[in-house]
């Protein structure tokens, strides 16, 4: 009988004592599931820590939960694709495991892309809502009546990193043709707000 070839695993000479050389794949049934253990067993340890601001694994546990129920309260299915316009922030990591957990896809898009290149990606990938920095509506705005679109999140920050001290901060700019009531605080972060553009399903 011939043993199978195994070939060398060379990337284990740097694995730290405490990474095992092998996992049980069948451990987690899902990606949420491996996520949220790992969320409940470091509730109390830091996770993400941006412009001195930290938010420990329990804070994206419960924070990721609530926007996962508001992103079903907005009438998401499983399965639809949602748009994540955002940098490289805590609000990435929390609408990322909100989405995953409310059953949906991410799609990733670039925050500095142009009118043109963000029309392609939303178009090409059917994206029907999508959570976006304040800094990066404009772009949206020029060219949401070509897109699939109908529902707006937006994460504005508290305080822009560049921004000096006390200047006074201007509320994002609303996208044209939906009226100040259609923006509702997500409980999720308590900043995120979010528009119906009004669109029916048969558009």
């Amino acid at each position: 009988m011939t043993t199978p070839f195994t070939p060398p695993r060379h990337w284990q000479q740097s694995y730290d004592a405490r990474v095992p050389a092998d996992i049980n794949p069948d451990a987690c049934p899902t990606v949420v599931a491996m996520a949220e253990q790992a969320m409940q067993r470091y509730a109390s340890h830091t996770a993400f820590h941006c412009f001195k601001r930290s938010l420990s694994y329990g804070d994206v546990d419960q924070q990721s939960r609530a926007m996962a129920a508001y992103l079903q309260h907005l009438g998401v299915q499983r399965g639809d694709r949602i748009a994540v316009m955002l940098p490289n922030i805590p609000a990435f990591p929390v609408a990322m495991f909100g989405i995953l957990r409310a059953g949906a896809a991410q799609v990733n898009v670039n925050p500095t892309y142009t009118p043109q290149e963000l029309l392609h990606q939303l178009n090409d990938a059917g994206v029907q809502t999508i959570v976006i920095i304040a800094s990066a509506l404009p772009a949206l705005e020029s060219i949401l009546v070509s897109t699939t679109i109908r529902k707006v999140i937006v994460g504005p920050p508290r305080r822009h990193p560049g921004r000096a001290r006390g200047e006074r901060r201007v509320r994002p700019p609303l996208i044209a043709g939906l009226s100040d009531n259609a923006f509702h605080r997500c409980p999720a972060r308590g900043r995120y707000v979010a528009a119906d553009t009004g669109r029916t399903d048969g558009r």
